[in-house]
C-alpha cells in the first residue's frame, strides 16, 4: 500500500496523540481517524481534503475527547463528536454521541437574599483548562473563563455581574492563562472593583487565597482586602444562578469557619460529581464528614450533596489556610481538596479550636441552577441551557443577515462580524467576532455540535 503525506495534523496531548493513527481510504483525499486501543481501532472520523482547499485541519485529542478543528485563518470550526458538513471545500464527520440539546435543569428565577455578611469575594481564574481545549487555548486565543455564553458576556462576566446583584463591590480574581483575554472581556462599566493577582507560574486551586491570606498580592490589592471579613470563593469556569446570598446567611448562621455550597443530584448524576458527606440526615446540609469524589452509588451511600466550588471561609480559618500552604515546600501548589480541606477538618475536629467556629466545617445545600463548564461538551450543553431558559438574551436564529439595528445587511457589510452568541436550530454555535460572511456561505451544509469561533492569529500557518 502506498503511504500518503497525510494533510491532518495531529495535535492535544502527547500520550493521546501518539494513539491517533491517520490513514488514506478510497483515494487520497479521503481520510479516516481512528485510535488505536488495546482491543484494535476505534473509528473518530472521517476527513475529505481536496488537494486544492488551503484550510488547515486538525485532529485534536486531549483530556476532553475528540474533536476535528478547521480554520481559514478567519475563522476556526471545532467540530465535536456527532458533528458532521461541508466546511471550505472539506467533508467531515465526527464518530460519537451527539450533544444532546436538552434543558435538564430549568432555570428559575432565583430570589435575591439580602446579605450584609460580606462585600468581597474571590474568583478563581488562572486554570490551563487542559479538559477545555480546543475551545480555549491557542486556537481560539481565549481561557476557559473568558469563553462567551449569553450576547458577548464571558462566563466570568455573568460571575462578576451575578455576584454584583449580592452587594459585593470588591472582587480577586487570579490569572496565569490568557489573563489579557480574560481581563478584556471584564473591561466596561457598571462591574464590582476587579482586584487582579497576577501568577507568574500555577499555584494550585489555593494559591491565589494563600497569596492574599500572606500579605504577597500587590500592594493594592492588599489595600482592597479586609481580613475582618468572610471571603466568597468561587470557581472560574461556573456558570450559574445559584442564591448566594442564601449561602451566605446560611454560613453565618451556622458561625460556620468554612461552608461549601452544594447541589442536590439524583441518583443518576452521583459518580459525576465530588460528593460531600455531611452528618444530618436530610443530605441536604451538616457538618462535613468526608467528602467522596465521583463515588458509585454504593459508595455514596445516602449521600446526594455536589460540591460546586463555592466556598465561604470567615475570619477564623484564615490561619488554617496560611497553615496548610506553610506544610508545603517552596514552589509546590497548593490545592483546596488535597491540603486546605483536610487542614479545616482537622482543625474542625480540634476541641481547643471549636470556639472558634461554632458550626465547624460545614456544607449546604443551594437552590438554582449550576453547570461547570469543565468540556467542550459540557459547554455546549450549557450555553443551550441558558439559551434555552433566556431566549430574549438571543437574537432570533434567522437573523445572520441582520445586525444589532435589526437592519438588514447588504453586499458592501458582509464582513461585519457577528457582536453576539447565536445557537441555531442546526446544532451551530457560532461566537462573537466570526465574519458573517464566513458563516452564511456554509451554515447551511453544518449540523452540529460544532463551534465557530474567530481564530487566534498566532496558532494560524498555511
Amino acid at each position: 500500500m502506498m503511504i500518503y503525506d497525510s494533510p491532518i495534523v495531529i495535535a492535544g496531548f502527547p500520550e493521546a496523540a501518539a494513539r491517533v493513527r491517520i490513514e488514506p481510504t478510497a483515494t487520497v483525499d479521503e481520510w479516516t481517524i481512528a485510535s488505536e486501543q488495546l482491543f484494535g481501532l476505534v473509528p473518530l472520523a472521517k476527513v475529505r481534503v481536496p488537494h486544492a482547499v488551503t484550510t488547515s485541519v486538525s485532529a485534536f485529542a486531549g483530556k476532553g475527547g475528540f474533536t476535528l478543528l478547521l480554520s481559514d485563518g478567519e475563522t476556526v470550526l471545532i467540530a465535536l463528536p456527532g458533528a458532521s458538513g461541508e466546511w471550505q471545500g472539506i467533508n467531515f464527520s465526527v464518530d460519537g454521541a451527539t450533544v444532546t440539546d436538552c434543558c435538564n435543569t430549568p432555570m428559575v428565577d432565583q430570589p435575591i437574599t439580602p446579605q450584609r455578611v460580606t462585600t468581597q469575594a474571590m474568583i478563581l481564574g488562572a486554570g490551563l483548562a487542559t479538559r477545555f481545549e480546543p475551545v480555549s487555548g491557542d486556537w481560539t486565543g481565549v481561557s476557559k473563563p473568558g469563553a462567551p455564553v449569553v450576547g458577548s458576556a464571558s462566563v466570568i462576566r455573568l460571575l462578576v455581574e451575578h455576584l454584583a446583584q449580592f452587594g459585593i463591590t470588591d472582587i480577586f480574581i487570579n490569572t496565569f492563562y490568557k489573563p489579557e483575554q480574560l481581563k478584556a472581556s471584564l473591561a466596561g462599566e457598571g462591574l464590582p472593583r476587579i482586584h487582579y493577582i497576577d501568577e507568574a507560574q500555577p499555584s494550585g486551586t489555593a494559591g491565589a487565597l494563600k497569596t492574599l491570606l500572606q500579605g504577597q498580592a500587590a500592594a493594592s490589592v492588599q489595600a482592597a482586602f479586609d481580613a475582618d471579613k468572610p471571603l466568597l470563593v468561587l470557581q472560574g469556569d461556573a456558570v450559574t444562578n445559584a442564591d448566594l446570598g442564601a449561602l451566605l446567611v446560611a454560613h453565618q448562621r451556622q458561625h460556620a469557619a468554612v461552608t461549601l455550597g452544594c447541589m442536590l443530584k439524583g441518583d443518576e448524576d452521583v459518580s459525576k460529581f465530588g460528593i460531600v458527606a455531611t452528618d444530618h440526615a436530610d443530605g441536604r446540609s451538616g457538618r462535613i464528614q468526608t467528602f467522596l469524589e465521583k463515588p458509585s452509588m454504593e459508595e455514596a451511600g445516602p449521600h446526594r450533596l455536589a460540591n460546586t466550588g463555592f466556598y465561604v471561609f470567615s475570619p477564623p480559618s484564615y490561619a488554617w489556610v496560611v497553615d496548610a500552604a506553610c506544610k508545603k515546600k517552596a514552589g509546590e501548589i497548593l490545592d483546596f481538596a488535597l491540603d486546605v480541606f483536610p487542614q479545616i477538618m482537622t482543625n474542625c475536629n480540634d476541641s481547643k479550636a471549636l470556639h472558634t467556629a461554632a458550626g465547624g466545617f460545614w456544607a449546604q445545600e443551594m437552590s438554582g441552577y449550576w453547570s461547570d463548564i469543565g468540556t467542550p461538551a459540557q459547554y455546549r450543553q450549557t450555553v443551550n441551557d441558558w439559551y434555552t431558559n433566556h431566549p430574549t438574551d438571543y437574537p432570533a436564529a434567522g437573523s445572520l443577515g441582520e445586525d444589532t439595528s435589526g437592519e438588514e445587511m447588504v453586499d458592501r457589510n458582509v464582513d461585519r462580524q457577528l457582536q453576539s452568541v447565536r445557537l441555531l436550530p442546526s446544532g451551530v454555535l457560532m461566537w462573537p467576532g466570526v465574519a458573517c460572511k464566513n458563516v452564511t456561505e456554509g451554515l447551511s451544509m453544518l449540523q452540529g455540535p460544532i463551534i465557530l469561533a474567530p481564530a487566534a492569529k498566532a496558532c494560524w500557518t498555511k
